[in-house]
């Protein structure tokens, strides 16, 4: 089944053959699929409120099938990274500002974290130049700390911290884009 009937398209298309026009619900556009692409990404259009972007996410005629993560670009993944940081930000307030949650650690260290966690998020979605060096400094540190904590875990307690492996995995992941994102932006051309 395909998704929308672009002018040239077949007939038997969504809504037997009318244009959709531009319609807005709670932050989601939709667009026409004029000059859009046969497989665009349709990862634009369904984050586009979360990522504070409007206009460009076209959906195309597509064939149903599943979105891949080649397919989604690269904005898209470093709002979704930035809203994990924001996570992190409220995850620490919460250390913070209630002590009695029972969520260990210094209440010093919360507090730097949620300015630490609020900053990178922003920077996330700017990257300077200089982003990728600060970042490797907070992947090291996140190794250690978290990368610590997991191991005594497993190996006094018996447990898997699943917090500390989430963020075992997704702050190293997070660096590696960060560094093929500055290795991209340097080799492309000036204009």
């Amino acid at each position: 089944m395909r998704t929308i009937f672009a002018p040239g398209g077949r007939r038997d298309t969504f809504l037997g053959g009318c244009a959709l026009r531009t319609l807005r619900i709670g932050g989601l556009w939709h667009y026409s699929a004029r000059n859009a692409p046969a497989d665009g990404p349709l990862w634009n259009l369904l984050l586009c409120a979360l990522c504070w972007v409007g206009g460009g996410a076209e959906l195309g005629d597509v064939l149903h099938r599943a979105i891949g993560w080649s397919q989604v670009s690269r904005k898209s993944l470093f709002c979704i990274l930035a809203v994990l940081f924001v996570g992190a930000a409220a995850y620490h307030a919460v250390a913070f500002f209630a002590p009695a949650s029972g969520i260990g650690g210094t209440h010093w260290r919360h507090g730097c974290f949620i300015a630490i966690d609020l900053l990178c998020a922003w920077l996330i979605l700017r990257r300077p130049r200089w982003f990728v060096w600060a970042f490797g400094l907070l992947t090291l540190e996140t190794l250690w700390s978290h990368g610590s904590h997991a191991w005594k875990s497993w190996r006094v307690d018996g447990r898997l911290d699943w917090l500390s492996f989430a963020v075992l995995i997704v702050v190293p992941c997070t660096m590696a884009l960060l560094i093929r994102d500055a290795r991209d932006r340097r080799s492309r051309p000036m204009n």
